[in-house]
């Protein structure tokens, strides 16, 4: 392969720097949280922060969780305890607080239930709680009426064994569960299971699990989003915006010719995340880099709109897309999918703005990481952009 002989006019690494390029202007109108990678603990980061994780800066849309005190979780808001003794601020949380709450299984025959007696209808959402083995590794939720734990988990295991949902690990033995729920989902339960999963048992006495960090969302996205902190009402996370216009774009851009490689991890496998998407602010003239779709438009007439998956939604891993173009066409490829070659392409004018994880005009976010951005101000070949992404 021939490597380009040019180097990127900018490159926006991320997942390196752990930080953002002059040239980016980013806001959030509301606080967020985000793995820390030099401590492992979920910090809060303030108003207008970016968010920098290992896998490069985080993108949300905005989100709510609507169950309060989600970070006390021995507050009288939680008032179902069936089958279970509880101790306060037990163990180290996943933020570094003393705050975690151990729930124990008593030696009744019976449920051994924890959450609340009220229900939260939430239609089409995701319950999620970030719980720890002692002792006890058999663990499921229940929003609706079910006589069984619709979604089960082993945490000896760091599996998810039954349902709609998924689990994830955290430093410190912590794992993050979770329950998609369509339809109508009203009840707050989250059950401590028998050997063979089932929800009536008898406990043993002493096995149990630490919990904390209770969430409840609307399912925009197939999964949780970043913990969103609560105290006595509900919370509202606000969408990360990150762009670079007006003079920061024009300095580097060149509307006759251009190639983009990106780095990303669509984290949470929306089938209409965004890489990036630059236009001219109306709609008409853009380029969006999407797992799903990449496309374009000139004077509002699609130019192309290539898939680079044969799903609807593209794989929860990271991937790199690169994607060149010029008047004479195009050419699409990334790691995880056969490439695109397109011809005739009339290019996007009055390029001014670039917006990252997101398409411009539209509510498309990636809800995932950018570990990186390169651009270069030609059309690589076939085999030079090949050579840079594969």
């Amino acid at each position: 392969m021939t490597y380009p002989t040019i180097r990127p006019e900018i490159t926006l690494d991320f997942a390196n720097s752990r930080q953002l390029d002059p040239r980016i202007t980013f806001s959030r109108s509301s606080s967020a949280t985000y793995l820390n990678p030099d401590t492992g603990l979920i910090t809060l980061a303030s108003d207008h922060e970016a968010r920098l994780e290992k896998e490069g800066l985080l993108i949300e849309a905005s989100n709510s969780n609507v169950l309060q005190h989600n970070t006390q979780p021995d507050n009288s808001y939680y008032d179902l305890s069936t089958g279970l003794t509880k101790t306060a601020n037990n163990a180290v949380s996943p933020d570094g607080s003393q705050t975690a709450l151990l729930l124990t299984e008593d030696s009744s025959t019976g449920l051994h239930t924890w959450g609340k007696t009220t229900n939260v209808p939430v239609t089409n959402n995701v319950m999620s709680l970030f719980v720890k083995s002692n002792g006890a590794t058999k663990v499921g939720f229940r929003q609706g009426g079910e006589s069984y734990a619709n979604t089960r988990f082993d945490l000896s295991t760091g599996t998810k064994t039954y349902g709609n949902g998924g689990i994830e690990a955290y430093p410190n033995g912590w794992y993050r569960i979770w329950q998609i729920r369509s339809g109508n989902g009203n009840k707050v339960l989250f059950h401590l299971l028998g050997d063979s999963n089932e929800l009536s048992f008898q406990g043993d006495g002493t096995s149990g699990v630490w919990v904390w960090g209770f969430q409840k969302e609307p399912n925009i996205i197939s999964r949780p989003t970043s913990l969103i902190v609560t105290a006595a009402s509900g919370v509202t996370r606000a969408a990360d915006v990150c762009t670079i216009e007006g003079d920061n774009i024009s300095s580097w851009y060149n509307p006759s010719e251009s190639t983009f490689v990106a780095k990303y991890t669509c984290a949470y496998g929306s089938a209409q995340a965004a890489i990036f998407g630059a236009g001219d602010g109306t709609g008409n003239n853009v380029i969006s880099l999407r797992p799903r779709n990449t496309f374009a438009k000139s004077s509002g007439v699609n130019q192309f709109n290539v898939s680079l998956y044969a799903g609807a939604t593209p794989p929860n891993v990271q991937d790199t897309i690169g994607f060149s173009l010029d008047s004479f066409g195009a050419y699409l490829v990334n790691t995880n999918a056969s490439d695109s070659d397109i011809t005739s392409v009339t290019m996007p004018v009055g390029i001014n703005k670039l917006v990252i994880g997101k398409v411009e005009n539209a509510f498309i976010y990636l809800n995932g990481y950018i570990s990186r951005i390169a651009y270069y101000s030609r059309r690589l070949t076939n085999a030079e952009l090949e050579a840079i992404t594969l």
